[in-house]
């Protein structure tokens, strides 16, 4: 796994486990509602949220992450490594990438 991919890969698998109602459940959850979903709402809400959902994506709960939009899921169930967000988010081509040019700077490792 390449360094760009490292910390949305623990985003998706993060988001994965809390779907599959793993032991670590709680912890995961904490950790989610901490750190991912004040990044998903500072970065993504404003085009994939309650009031806008850009090509049929909603990112505001794990339930319609996995459901997806018109491109299908945003996290993959069980594979993180096979989700739409990670490839979308560590695209090296700026027109595919997320967010999108306009909407800030690419997401850092960080």
């Amino acid at each position: 796994m390449s360094t760009r991919q490292a910390p949305w890969f623990a985003a998706t698998a993060l988001a994965a486990t809390l779907v599959g109602g793993a032991a670590a459940a709680d912890q995961h959850l904490a950790a989610y509602a901490e750190k991912i979903r004040p990044l998903f709402a500072e970065r993504c809400f404003s085009c994939h949220g309650g009031l806008k959902q850009e090509a049929g994506l909603r990112l505001d709960t794990v339930a319609l992450m996995v459901d997806g939009g018109e491109s299908g899921g945003a996290v993959t169930k069980g594979d993180p490594a096979k989700s739409l967000m990670l490839e979308r988010v560590s695209d090296p081509d700026p027109v595919t990438r997320m967010p999108p040019e306009g909407e800030g700077e690419p997401l850092s490792a960080e």
